[in-house]
């Protein structure tokens, strides 16, 4: 729990309280924010939900909640607060136990009891102090980490007690253990592709460039310009990223090209550069993101005259469908004709092309910028209502993957319009070690780009 501009607490009757999560206004006034179960909220909205406090004297924030991942919002908010933790005496040895787990807290959950980590001794939580480790948010931004074993009515509860040195003890998940126990992230998310296996699927004989890409259009039956937009100036991380994906006539495919258009001024420019690669490659078909920013990409491309038919606008949603693209009418978040993706399935159906040598790639110098995106994918399990598990694929924090999207989107566009979806088991028999020998052999030798995609 942290909270900020706070130095005393005192009684002052009932007050209003009001749930914004639930009531529809546009307009609040507070003196005080209290955001519960914080580690569910994009710590990107906090700067937002507290300009409800500028007209206060008070200005109270209170954030609280389990704590998840090392890159949620809580642990976000505890790095920057006090981070005081509840320091038990022992009356044996008089040391300080310290209950978080990097220092003792599993060494003081024993079979009978609460224990000192040192000396084994019986602790008394209720004799322990408060200690800040980072003494210059005091009073500032004070954050208190409050597991369940300091507590008297967890620890001085048998059966209770019996509980917590059973999921010590491995009775319920790691994660289970210390989020909802001793009230500490864990980051569970897995990178769901290496460095190494993005460079094993560089194996194209060239290196990236615009002129020579161009010329090697008419050895591939079909060609999409997939685009992700970025959120220009919204924050430092999202930019719009495009890519240009080849297919051969047997269906594999290669990446051809990589741009970053957010040096570009606005969005009238992003829209005049896609339409120019779009024709450069001669493109079929261009997908990209139609939610968040891209309604004003739309009324751009409407007054470029660009053809409708060639493009796929496309809208992630999160849960898993019945079907991974399906097309959607007008509604009411967005009105105009488009595809809903499901993020997950097309993510890991792309994730496993590059695996697999579905999807290649130009040699690794030339584009590792913009390949390094894919690195940023985490595969993150979380529990349901109905207690069943659900797989979400997620950024990890402060590292941009736009350029994974647009590749993404490019892709299954390929896929959709040429009707030709990978078979990837027989794709992953036939990836043998001799097909790969014959590709190095042909990368030795110095084979052309048409040469290799025959």
């Amino acid at each position: 729990m942290v909270s900020r501009n706070i130095t005393s607490v005192k009684y002052v009757g009932v007050q209003e309280v009001w749930d914004v999560e639930t009531k529809n206004h546009h307009t609040l006034f507070a003196n005080s924010v209290a955001v519960h179960n914080c580690q569910d909220i994009n710590s990107d909205f906090i700067p937002e939900i507290v300009r409800t406090l500028d007209r206060s004297k008070y200005g109270i924030e209170d954030f609280a909640g389990t704590p998840k991942t090392f890159d949620g919002t809580l642990e976000i908010l505890w790095r920057k607060s006090s981070m005081a933790e509840w320091l038990i005496p022992c009356s044996s040895c008089k040391y300080h136990n310290n209950p978080h787990t990097d220092a003792d807290g599993l060494h003081m959950i024993q079979d009978r009891g609460l224990c000192c980590a040192r000396c084994g001794a019986l602790l008394d939580s209720e004799k322990g102090v408060w200690k800040h480790f980072n003494k210059d948010k005091c009073g500032l931004f004070t954050g208190w980490h409050a597991p369940q074993i300091i507590f008297p009515f967890h620890y001085k509860v048998p059966n209770k007690w019996a509980t917590i040195v059973a999921a010590k003890h491995g009775d319920v998940a790691k994660r289970i253990f210390l989020n909802e126990i001793m009230g500490e992230s864990c980051d569970v998310g897995v990178k769901l592709l290496t460095e190494s296996d993005v460079r094993k699927a560089c194996i194209l004989p060239v290196a990236m460039q615009l002129s020579k890409a161009k010329t090697f259009t008419r050895a591939y039956a079909f060609r999409a310009l997939g685009i992700d937009w970025g959120g220009r100036g919204e924050d430092e991380i999202s930019k719009t990223k495009a890519a240009v994906i080849g297919m051969r006539p047997d269906g594999r495919c290669d990446l051809l090209y990589a741009e970053d258009m957010s040096k570009l001024p606005d969005p009238g420019h992003e829209i005049a550069r896609s339409i120019e690669l779009f024709r450069d490659f001669s493109c079929g078909v261009l997908a990209h993101d139609a939610s968040g920013t891209s309604g004003t990409r739309d009324v751009l491309f409407n007054h470029a005259q660009f053809p409708r038919d060639m493009i796929m606008p496309m809208s992630y949603v999160s849960a898993w469908s019945r079907n991974m693209l399906s097309y959607k009418e007008p509604n009411r978040l967005i009105s105009w004709p488009h595809y809903s993706l499901d993020k997950t399935r097309s993510l890991l159906l792309t994730i496993e092309c590059i695996k697999h040598g579905y999807l290649f790639f130009p040699e690794w110098e030339s584009c590792n910028d913009f390949l390094s995106d894919f690195l940023s994918l985490i595969e993150e399990k979380s529990d349901t209502r109905r207690g069943s598990d659900t797989y979400l694929i997620r950024r990890a924090k402060d590292q941009c993957d736009d350029f994974a999207h647009a590749v993404n989107f490019a892709l299954i566009a390929c896929f959709h319009s040429q009707n030709k979806y990978p078979d990837l088991v027989q794709t992953i028999r036939a990836f043998s070690p001799e097909y790969l020998d014959r590709l190095e052999a042909m990368n030795n030798q110095g084979s052309t780009l048409a040469e290799w995609t025959q």
